[in-house]
């Protein structure tokens, strides 16, 4: 069984997690972590391990690299928490071997490389993220190689780059009643092979809607709203519902 551990409200330095636990800032105030030229926390555990991050606030106050940074480990789960000012990625998540990430009800704002990017160097790594907000970052969500990555009722916006993006021959990237708008990239973006698959989504006033390039596709369900981008872009294909 995994340690818990609970922080009473306060900043905290940066810390290295290596086995399975559970840290919660807790009590309707947030615990925070202030990071300055290193990643907030950086997950390097061992292959069942599952690590729970719940009501963090985790600031890389300009120069922070990542905010969380996910080495290895089974399984992390984000619940209730802010990250925010790094200069690489909110979330890092890219193990040599396949995990799984669960974000929910989250908030990853002005990093500058971007909000989550995903990847694994084998096996395929599993993405989830639900009811949460990834906005004013280099680019919002990227599924990158030996990933499978769905993003459902969350905002996606106000990035300087794209909005999503399934990169790679193995991407996989499903969204579901999502709100991609007003990123200055690529609303939906799918290259180098990567798919991208949508259903109930809106995607509005970015630079381009839908975009598909180098082998790569968009198959919709017919039923998203796409308008206001400049073009709007076009899907490579549709699904049928079961």
């Amino acid at each position: 069984m995994g340690r818990s551990t609970r922080w009473t409200p306060g900043g905290f330095g940066t810390l290295t997690i290596t086995k399975a636990l559970t840290i919660d800032g807790g009590g309707g105030q947030v615990a925070s972590i202030l990071a300055s030229g290193t990643p907030g926390i950086t997950i390097s555990a061992g292959s069942a391990d599952r690590v729970i991050l719940r009501n963090l606030a985790i600031n890389g106050v300009a120069t922070g690299t990542n905010g969380i940074n996910f080495v290895s480990g089974h399984d992390l789960s984000v619940e209730h928490c802010t990250i925010m000012n790094f200069s690489n990625v909110g979330i890092n998540f890219q193990p040599s071997i396949h995990a799984s990430l669960v974000v929910t009800d989250s908030n990853l704002e002005s990093n500058a490389g971007g909000a989550v990017i995903g990847s694994a160097t084998s096996g395929v790594s599993r993405l989830a993220l639900i009811r949460s907000s990834l906005h004013r970052s280099g680019f919002g969500v990227m599924a990158a190689q030996n990933s499978n990555v769905q993003i459902t009722n969350s905002l996606i916006a106000s990035n300087t780059g794209d909005g999503a993006q399934a990169n790679g021959a193995t991407a996989q990237l499903t969204l579901d009643s999502t709100t991609l708008t007003k990123n200055g990239g690529d609303g939906v973006h799918a290259l180098n092979g990567g798919v991208v698959r949508m259903s109930n989504d809106t995607v509005s006033f970015n630079l381009t809607g839908l975009l598909a390039e180098s082998g790569g596709q968009i198959l919709t369900f017919s039923n998203n709203w796409v308008a206001g981008n400049t073009p709007d872009g076009s899907r490579t294909g549709t699904l049928a519902p079961q």
